[in-house]
């Protein structure tokens, strides 16, 4: 039954750990470019959406490539 390489005792928490942690990171950077963009380009509304846009398609790739590389090694 077991799907991943990774041994039981101390795989689910170093797993949860990890996905965390890059959660955690991930919104914090996207939180600060949130703000970054918004006071310094208060007028620029929609480029600075399609800006968000972009930095979430990114992030979402980022973290998918994560998850894939943590389930095949």
């Amino acid at each position: 039954m077991q799907t991943t390489r990774i041994r039981p005792a101390y795989g689910v928490g170093f797993y949860l750990a990890k996905v965390i942690f890059e959660d955690l990171v991930f919104w914090i950077g996207y939180c600060a470019l949130k703000i970054v963009s918004f006071g310094r380009f208060p007028k620029a509304k929609k480029q600075a959406q399609r800006f968000d846009s972009v930095i979430f398609l990114v992030a979402f790739m980022v973290i998918v490539g994560f998850y894939f590389v943590i389930f095949i090694a």
